[in-house]
């Protein structure tokens, strides 16, 4: 009878692990379609990056984030997820090297094709393997 208790301790007692910033990512934007209100502010326990800052306003919704190494291309493809820009309805590039007076970074820029005010989506990631900023941007537009 102790042990089945202790065993039930020991998972309760359990810490929880982190999200990593695709995580937020991914939950930051299905937010933003949903048109739900803005997010709960920062967050500052990932496990990826120092920490994210989701921020909504009348137009654009997104986050921004601080501290990232840049993967293969895993977190953009979860932000076009999210938002359904992986459908052929979206145009643009993705994941194209640009350098500003950040230095170099990774751009992906999609916008709907057809709508009278189409949506459109601004992923700034660095290289993988290069540590950095990101910048999300989704404008769910009309």
């Amino acid at each position: 009878m102790i042990a089945p208790l202790f065993a039930t301790l020991a998972l309760v007692a359990a810490p929880q692990q982190a999200p990593d910033l695709t995580t937020v990512v991914r939950a930051t934007l299905e937010h933003c379609v949903s048109g739900g209100p803005a997010g709960g502010g920062m967050v500052t326990d990932l496990s990826d990056a120092d920490y994210a800052q989701p921020f909504r306003n009348e137009h654009v919704c997104g986050l921004m984030a601080e501290g990232w190494t840049g993967d293969d291309g895993a977190m953009a493809a979860a932000a076009r997820a999210a938002v359904g820009a992986e459908e052929p309805e979206w145009t643009g590039t993705v994941r194209e090297l640009q350098v500003n007076e950040s230095g170099p970074a990774l751009w992906t820029r999609l916008e709907q094709v057809e709508g009278w005010a189409p949506a459109s989506l601004l992923i700034i990631e660095p290289r993988p393997g290069e540590r950095g900023d990101v910048e999300i941007h989704f404008d769910p537009a009309g």
